[in-house]
C-alpha cells in the first residue's frame, strides 16, 4: 500500500520532467541569410531573389574538391526553419518614404509611404493593381518592398501552407508582365524611374516555439524570437 503511494506520485513527477524537456529543448539551430539579386532580364526587367535558410554548415560542390562542408559566417536560432524573404528596394530618392528623421521600426516607414502611392494602381492596360508596398527599417534607412506579399516574397504562410522550408535556397520574384501583380516594369513606370534603384532581400526566419511548432514573429513589426538578415545591395537599371 505504501509502495503504490511512492511509485505513483514519482511516476507523475517522471512523465512531466519528460513533457517539460520536450516542451522546451533546444531546436536546431538553424540560419536565414538574403542572397544576392539576380537581373534575369532587363526588357522586361526581371528580378529575382532568394534567400538560404538551413545550418550554418552547408554542403556544397566546390570545382576540383567535390563536396565541402562549408560554414557560413552569421548569428543562429533554434527554429524549424519557417519564415522567408521579400524584394525591398531603396526608393528614398524618389521622396519614398517622406521621413526626414531616422527610422527605429518598421511602422516608421510604411506609415510614411505618400498616400498617393498607398492605394491602387492603372497600368498602361488598363489593369487595375493595388500596390500593398511596406516598410521595413533597415539598420536606420528605410527600404520599401513595392507590391504585395504574394508577388514580391517568398513567405512559409503565404506560399508554402505554413510548413518549414527544407534546406537550402530558395529563388523567387514578381512576374514580368501581369493583369493583376503590381510588377517592377510598373514600379519603374509609376515613378518615371531613369536612374538604377538599389535593391536587396530582406529575409526572416522564426524562433521555435514548441515541439512542432515556431512562432510568428517575422510577422509581426518588433517581433523578438525571430532572426533578420538583409543581402548585399545590387544596383538596378
Amino acid at each position: 500500500m505504501w509502495s503504490k503511494r511512492i511509485l505513483v506520485p514519482t511516476a507523475v513527477a517522471i512523465i512531466l520532467l519528460v513533457a517539460a524537456y520536450f516542451a522546451f529543448a533546444p531546436g536546431e539551430s538553424l540560419m536565414i541569410r538574403g542572397e544576392s539579386i539576380q537581373v534575369r532580364s532587363t526588357s522586361p526587367l526581371e528580378i529575382l531573389g532568394s534567400f538560404y535558410i538551413g545550418p550554418p554548415v552547408r554542403v556544397m560542390d566546390v570545382p576540383g574538391r567535390g563536396q565541402t562542408n562549408l560554414t557560413i559566417p552569421g548569428e543562429t536560432i533554434a527554429s524549424h526553419g519557417t519564415g522567408g524573404a521579400c524584394l525591398i528596394a531603396d526608393l528614398n530618392f524618389k521622396g519614398i518614404p517622406n521621413l526626414s528623421t531616422q527610422c527605429h521600426y518598421d511602422p516608421d516607414c510604411t506609415n510614411a509611404i505618400p498616400e498617393k502611392y498607398q492605394g491602387s494602381y492603372t497600368d498602361e492596360n488598363n489593369n487595375k493593381k493595388e500596390r500593398g508596398w511596406h516598410g521595413y527599417c533597415v539598420a536606420g534607412t528605410c527600404w520599401t518592398r513595392p507590391g504585395q506579399q504574394s508577388s514580391h516574397c517568398l513567405i512559409s504562410k503565404i506560399h508554402n501552407g505554413g510548413n518549414p522550408w527544407p534546406t537550402g535556397s530558395h529563388q523567387f520574384g514578381p512576374p514580368t508582365a501581369s493583369a493583376t501583380a503590381y510588377t517592377i516594369a510598373d514600379l519603374y513606370r509609376d515613378l518615371d524611374i531613369k536612374s538604377p534603384v538599389e535593391w536587396r532581400v530582406h529575409a526572416c526566419i522564426n524562433g521555435r516555439s514548441g515541439i512542432s511548432m515556431d512562432n510568428v514573429d517575422c510577422g509581426q513589426d518588433q517581433g523578438k524570437n525571430r532572426l533578420v538578415h538583409d543581402g548585399p545591395t545590387s544596383s538596378v537599371p
